[in-house]
């Protein structure tokens, strides 16, 4: 079985689940390409099987006479669907070479982009949502429409959470083409340990420093807490476009925030192992942006620690239900602030008994061996149809 994988960049920091699905695809014993507009290569991520599109001479000297002719009022030259018909010329390619047995895009926007190319080529094509693409596109000028045809044209669609498989059906897909496929993780990779701390104080949450991730929330809910309790961190790792802004919430000298910025996926790791406890105040953005089910919670959770989260989108679908009372109103500072102390005053057992609950739900529903084998599975009922 041949599989090319499709995406608009491989591999972003904040993309590691889909490395770890094409990886536990390859050792599964799949044969797997990625074919992306651009690539961003790390050494922790070491897949050398990757493509990246390239704009031929010819679509460049094309593209430079439709400019020309617009400034003559000849023609209109519109930059994003020129570039766009350009991929979708290398693509073809590209596919037409390797000649796989199946494409699987990576979010909606991808699918949306090479369906024509693979509906020309009668390649079945299966699309992953993730997140933006479920919630935000539709909102947006002439998705809906795209959508729709993605969705006639794909062989199947996967979600990653019980509420984007029901925006998804919403938005007109069919619910025979729609499956749930939980993004995993390999549990070896994340060692559980039960914290030996008497107390939770330190805190630890990663994200985009975005609207959508809940930030300002988040930082304003340790502030309220802060002179109560002096020995409260709180370290925040990643960058965006909101971290002047963020930055700016906090005094000078200020100790207990900290921002620590982009880092490695294994240095991720370590801080998390070193924190008490994991907090992520995700939220509904203001252009309707939602999460899918964030993948570092799993991370946080594989590895022992209690979570402090929102009750937005997938997030209490990860979450054990037993530990549902550490789940704050979104957007709700106040509220996120009473959930951080009820967690720093729970006794050592209660705090235990979290930590396992996460780990086995990881175990159980998020396992990436798991998930994998289910996507395997869809792979050969669209190729033998």
């Amino acid at each position: 079985m041949k599989i090319i994988h499709y995406c608009g960049t491989f591999s972003k920091l904040s993309e590691t689940f889909i490395y770890d699905v094409i990886v536990e695809l390859e050792h599964s014993g799949i044969d797997n390409k990625v074919v992306a507009n651009r690539t961003i290569v790390h050494a922790e991520r070491p897949f050398s099987k990757v493509i990246k599109l390239e704009v031929s001479l010819l679509n460049r000297v094309i593209t430079l006479m439709k400019k020309c002719l617009t400034w003559f009022k000849v023609g209109k030259y519109i930059p994003v669907e020129d570039l766009l018909n350009c991929r979708r010329d290398a693509l073809r390619k590209v596919l037409i070479r390797e000649k796989p047995d199946l494409i699987h895009a990576h979010f909606g926007a991808q699918g949306v982009a090479i369906l024509p190319v693979v509906k020309k080529l009668g390649i079945p094509l299966i699309v992953s949502f993730h997140g933006y693409d479920a919630f935000r596109l539709p909102n947006e000028h002439g998705w809906r429409e795209k959508l729709t045809a993605l969705f006639a044209g794909a062989g199947m669609v996967t979600v990653v959470s019980e509420i984007m498989y029901n925006q998804l059906i919403s938005l007109g897909c069919p619910a025979a083409k729609l499956k749930l496929i939980h993004v995993g993780k390999r549990l070896s990779d994340y060692p559980f340990k039960l914290k030996s701390s008497p107390r939770i104080l330190n805190f630890i949450s990663v994200g985009r420093l975005q609207d959508k991730k809940g930030f300002r929330d988040c930082i304003l809910a340790f502030q309220l807490l802060s002179q109560k309790y002096p020995e409260l961190s709180l370290k925040i790792i990643g960058t965006g476009s909101q971290e002047q802004e963020l930055r700016r919430l906090l005094p000078n000298g200020e100790q207990q925030i900290s921002f620590l910025g982009a880092l490695s996926h294994e240095d991720t790791k370590k801080h998390i192992a070193a924190s008490d406890a994991f907090i992520l105040c995700s939220k509904t953005g203001v252009d309707g942006d939602k999460e899918g089910i964030p993948v570092v919670l799993m991370e946080a959770m594989a590895m022992g620690l209690p979570c402090v989260s929102t009750r937005h989108s997938g997030i209490p679908e990860v979450i054990p239900e037993e530990s549902h009372w550490l789940l704050a109103e979104e957007g709700n500072a106040a509220d996120i602030a009473v959930k951080i102390e009820q967690l720093i005053n729970s006794p050592k057992a209660e705090i235990a008994r979290l930590s396992e609950l996460g780990r086995k739900k990881i175990e159980q529903e998020f396992n990436l061996e798991t998930e994998v084998a289910k996507l395997k599975t869809i792979y050969s009922s669209i190729i033998n149809e």
